[in-house]
């Protein structure tokens, strides 16, 4: 699916509950997410397709297509960098030549679209490696330009596009970790054992009462867990935490994988 540039916000998840929750204070600061991956901020008026790339045995090139929707040229460069992920789930960029991608300077006039090509520069190896397809939208400011004779090249907007190079039969495999309390905090950890990535759709936190029935809930929207990474999380405890007989449950839904369940027993929770 194409994904069409412009300006996105970022939204503070928050507990939802009954009615009569409603209007209270919202729990959604999330102190370890990925800063880099949930909602990236986009401008300009162009389109790129597709917005993820993968390469192997199978498939040793791709091409993304972007189509320039403006009145203006539009001005790119590309460039690759390796991708990495930390405990935090911050994401670690570092220039690559590992694949080849042409071309890396070009200019689309109005109305029209051209595509970068991307292929394997290296043998596939046993773990899939990541990288990220930077499109850097260029801008050439006049006025300094006449004053100085000199281009200054200013970058306006800059989208990574995924791109990873998987071995034959690459499979996720994730499993949830509930960790002890701190500071009043819900905390978990998501390891990625397997030897692909895992796209995660969203993680959902529950509150329950003993008889299952749900008091509230919130949702973060995930992206991607690399192959052999691991993630940390922590969210505020939801009011009816420590209410008699409530118990909290992590629902994880991964794309073509379903949805792994994991439950807080009650010496886990943040209660006094």
């Amino acid at each position: 699916m194409p994904l069409a540039f412009h300006r996105s916000l970022c939204h503070r998840p928050a507990w939802h509950g009954p009615a009569r929750h409603r209007g209270g204070t919202a729990l959604g600061r999330v102190l370890l997410l990925w800063a880099t991956l949930l909602l990236p901020a986009f401008a300009g008026n162009f389109v790129v397709a597709p917005v993820n790339l993968e390469l192997g045995s199978a498939a040793r090139s791709s091409a993304v297509t972007v189509n320039n929707l403006d009145g203006q040229p539009l001005r790119l460069q590309v460039r690759l960098v390796a991708w990495d992920q930390d405990a935090q789930g911050e994401s670690r960029h570092t220039p690559s030549d590992d694949l080849l991608y042409f071309p890396r300077l070009l200019t689309i006039p109005p109305g029209e679209s051209r595509m970068v090509r991307v292929g394997l520069a290296r043998p596939v190896e046993a773990v899939e490696r990541s990288y990220r397809l930077f499109l850097d939208e260029l801008d050439t400011p006049g006025g300094d330009e006449a004053a100085t004779g000199k281009s200054q090249v200013l970058v306006r907007v800059s989208f990574g596009i995924p791109l990873f190079v998987s071995p034959p039969r690459a499979q996720a495999r994730v499993g949830m970790e509930v960790l002890p309390p701190a500071q009043g905090l819900l905390r978990w950890r998501l390891v990625n054992e397997g030897t692909r990535h895992a796209r995660l759709e969203s993680f959902t936190l529950v509150a329950l009462t003993p008889q299952g029935e749900p008091r509230g809930s919130q949702t973060v929207d995930l992206r991607y867990l690399l192959a052999g990474k691991t993630l940390e999380m922590a969210l505020e405890a939801p009011p009816v935490a420590c209410e008699p007989g409530m118990r909290i449950e992590a629902q994880l839904r991964i794309a073509e994988a379903g949805v792994v369940r994991q439950a807080w027993r009650a010496d886990q929770l943040p209660c006094p």
